[in-house]
């Protein structure tokens, strides 16, 4: 599953498909697309905008796995469990 954190407005999409739409003004929140079976081997064009309108400004785009912690990219690029480890 794909996952913004976002203030103020963000859109995510995912091969020209809309996944997340909160083009709305409002503090620090999650946003969580629905759940896309994704295809190992297979590239997906991913497109995120987002804009700050005041205060703190803040982008972020995860990828969670269902029912399963958290990953984070790490500065190597790779997807991380928390703890460090990489994800399968």
């Amino acid at each position: 599953m794909f996952r913004t954190v976002s203030n103020d407005g963000v859109r995510l999409w995912l091969n020209g498909a809309l996944v997340i739409d909160n083009w709305t003004n409002h503090a620090t929140k999650s946003d969580t697309a629905a759940a896309i079976t994704l295809a190992k081997d297979q590239r997906y064009a991913i497109r995120m905008e987002f804009y700050d309108d005041t205060g703190a400004a803040v982008a972020r785009l995860k990828l969670v796995k269902p029912d399963a912690a958290e990953l984070h990219k790490g500065a190597d690029g790779l997807m991380r469990l928390p703890g460090g480890a990489t994800a399968p």
